[in-house]
């Protein structure tokens, strides 16, 4: 009985992809106090679990979407290697919406309708990314986006936050294109059109190059903006510096090693928002 649940519950903490989800409402909560007049640590908090619950959510229902998938690019993943049931993944995501939705109504209206807008993306993501795998990566860069607009709508709006909020959405929309390179031959294999299957390897790098380069040029504009320092240092120079080592690692290795050194960066590119914000 133990040892059942003890597997069951480490299924579900892979499933909810813990490391992303957290970063993702660490920096919504970020965003809340940098722009609070008066922050809360409680609130944080809330908007912290909203955010985690909500990427959660997102990642238990594409899984069960993506299992034949998974079987060629992720067989140690929860539902594939049979440590959770589909049923008991649908329910798992059903308490995590319905927890952060309760959540996001306690905080703001406004909260509320950035944080139900993101849990209807999301679940249209699971059903469109196994074929129009174009307009999946394009509701993720948005989903991704809506982070800092959540963490604005419990704090205040900023313009300069706004426009790191256009700069992620480039950024998420390239990573994605990446990871469409990584998952190539399971992608075919169920029929799913994505950039590198239309349009080849070397372009589809190409189009993350540009992609990344609106990016670095809105995260730019953003930190002259906020007109300090620290947000200067970390978005202006660091996370661009990330980005375009990456994007080179990928464009010289366009192997599976390149391609997860590219992921890992990019990973620490996003998190250089949190000192950004706060300091």
């Amino acid at each position: 009985m133990t040892n059942s649940v003890i597997t069951t519950s480490t299924a579900v903490i892979s499933t909810l992809r813990l490391f992303v989800s957290s970063v993702a409402g660490i920096i919504g909560a970020s965003v809340y106090l940098a722009t609070a007049s008066v922050g809360s640590l409680k609130t944080a908090f809330c908007g912290f679990a909203v955010i985690l619950l909500t990427s959660g959510f997102g990642f238990v229902v594409n899984d069960c979407v993506d299992t034949e998938k998974d079987r060629i690019n992720h067989p140690d993943r929860a539902l594939v290697s049979g440590r959770l049931s589909k049923k008991q993944a649908l329910f798992i995501a059903f308490l995590f919406a319905a927890a952060s939705i309760f959540l996001s109504f306690n905080l703001n209206t406004t909260a509320l309708l950035v944080d139900v807008g993101t849990v209807l993306l999301l679940s249209i993501y699971s059903f469109v990314n196994n074929r129009y795998g174009i307009w999946a990566n394009g509701i993720t860069a948005v989903s991704s986006s809506l982070t800092i607009v959540f963490g604005m709508s419990i704090g205040t709006f900023s313009l300069p936050l706004m426009i790191a909020a256009g700069g992620t959405f480039f950024m998420i929309f390239g990573r994605e294109i990446v990871l469409d390179i990584r998952d190539l031959l399971a992608d075919k294999s169920i029929g799913k059109t994505s950039v590198p299957i239309r349009l080849g390897i070397e372009r589809a790098l190409d189009i993350c190059i540009y992609l990344f380069g609106v990016s670095s040029l809105l995260f730019i504009v953003s930190s002259i903006m906020w007109s300090t320092v620290w947000f200067t240092l970390f978005v202006g120079v660091l996370l661009n510096l990330l980005l375009w080592i990456g994007i080179v690692l990928c464009r010289s290795q366009p192997s599976a090693l390149g391609i997860e050194r590219f992921l890992l960066l990019t990973r620490f590119a996003f998190l250089c928002l949190v000192p950004a914000i706060l300091l």
